[in-house]
């Protein structure tokens, strides 16, 4: 992974990288919902990836390495916005055994 990390040196700071944290959350998740067998983790991991893509969708919402003119903060948070608005129902548990 050195060229991912030599290719962030020149955006650090600058708010223009592209949010992708946010699918490796997903990705964590849908491991995590299948090694477990826990439906919470799996939905979770839906509900990201579906509210990126629905994020992406808008122009606005894209940061400069895709095309778009967004900084990091408002890719973010047109990610945040998208997944508050999925009508996913969620419920309290405790992960703690």
């Amino acid at each position: 992974m050195p060229c991912y990390r030599i290719a962030l040196i020149g955006r650090a700071s600058k708010g223009i990288a592209n949010p992708r944290a946010a699918l490796s959350a997903a990705m964590m998740c849908r491991r995590l919902g299948g090694q477990h067998k826990d439906p919470l983790a799996a939905a979770a991991a839906h509900r990201i990836e579906a509210a990126v893509g629905k994020a992406l969708q808008d122009p606005k919402a894209r940061t400069p390495d895709i095309g778009g003119a967004a900084t990091t903060r408002a890719a973010g948070d047109a990610v945040i916005k998208a997944c508050q608005a999925e009508e996913i129902e969620w419920t309290s548990r405790s992960f703690v055994t």
